[in-house]
């Protein structure tokens, strides 16, 4: 499977539109990214294959697209269909993320999939995307902070719509609550096991199934969010924050890092600190 890096468009700038049409009724090969992504259903209809599951996408419908997951493309019926991908910095999500309530992060964090937008909201959607589209590139601020924007028309909707298909059970909830305590943080893997009460088994197919990752990948986002705010908010040394986050080994700290956010540690701090201070 294709992964598409990172530099292949976000070298330069933050946020990358790219336009695409669909013939062909045999999918495309399947690829993931090393960033996020949304793409909007401008016209036609489009098969979409995401993960383990193929939807059928009609005309405003949007999708948000996380690093890891694998998808495809395919004409539904051989007409013309038409998407605009927004691909953008992962460090735009986060910020995103971080603009919300705490009680709402975690069920931003694990929507992801389709929305069939409203007309009011298809037309919020297209206007911002217009304004990214028309805005200076090298004025990246502005253009981060409008992509924010679109991204959270987006997620709001879908998180809550992903809330009502599945929803965690009681002790798992509480479970991932008291991970985020930082002496739970550092024990890692085996703590979130301990504190759930269930077998490794139960507990990788409860969250696998209500929350779209795998325990190890949970701990691993806590993980590296708690470093990402240490980095944007601290003078500490990357090996200082990386140790307090619960990693011990540095090269696997900088390719976690690398592969959520599309940037290293050091590029992280730089970037995030030039959005805050302005």
């Amino acid at each position: 499977m294709e992964q598409i890096q990172y530099d292949d468009y976000l070298a330069e700038f933050p946020v990358y539109i790219g336009d695409g049409i669909f013939f062909d009724r045999h999918f495309t090969e399947p690829h993931n990214h090393t960033f996020h992504e949304i793409f909007l259903v401008r016209n036609g209809c489009l098969d979409h294959q995401i993960n383990d599951r193929c939807e059928t996408l009609k005309e405003r419908s949007a999708v948000f697209i996380r690093p890891d997951d694998a998808h495809a493309f395919r004409s539904h019926d051989g007409s013309p269909a038409k998407i605009t991908n927004i691909a953008f910095d992962s460090s735009l999500f986060e910020q995103a993320v971080s603009l919300l309530p705490e009680t709402r992060r975690e069920s931003v964090h694990r929507a992801y999939g389709s929305l069939t937008c409203s007309p009011a909201l298809w037309q919020v959607l297209l206007g911002k995307l217009e304004i990214i589209r028309s805005a200076n590139p090298f004025l990246c601020e502005q253009t981060s902070m409008e992509t924010i924007s679109m991204l959270l028309d987006v997620l709001i909707p879908l998180a809550f719509q992903s809330q009502k298909q599945t929803v965690s059970p009681g002790w798992l909830r509480v479970a991932c609550e008291q991970m985020d305590q930082p002496e739970n943080r550092l024990l890692g893997l085996h703590r979130l096991v301990q504190l759930s009460g269930r077998s490794p088994e139960h507990l990788n197919r409860t969250m696998k199934k209500t929350m779209g990752i795998t325990p190890g990948e949970y701990v691993t986002r806590l993980k590296l969010q708690h470093a990402a705010e240490l980095l944007s908010t601290t003078d500490r040394t990357v090996l200082d924050i990386l140790m307090d986050s619960g990693f011990n080994n540095a090269a696997w700290f900088n390719r976690c890092f690398k592969r959520k956010f599309g940037l290293s540690a050091g590029q992280y701090r730089q970037k995030n600190r030039r959005l805050v201070s302005r």
